[in-house]
């Protein structure tokens, strides 16, 4: 388990399609909707076919002077 009130990044994979749809909209005024979309769809798909990625364990490991 981590040390409690130390700040973490975590590191993971995203798709194009997913990165581009939060950074590069240029629809800003249907970004509520598309969001929301996608959540729905996240939520209707989660158990069969991301569920079993929500634990996962964490190693540290030291590279010279810093914990990665």
């Amino acid at each position: 388990m981590l040390p409690p009130g130390e700040e973490y990044t975590i590191h993971d994979y995203e798709c194009h399609e997913f990165a581009a749809l939060v950074t590069l909209n240029t629809e800003q005024s249907s970004l509520f909707e598309q969001m929301s979309n996608l959540f729905q769809l996240l939520d209707k798909h989660w158990n069969g076919n991301f569920e079993r990625y929500a634990v996962t364990q964490v190693s540290l490991t030291t590279i010279g002077s810093g914990v990665v």
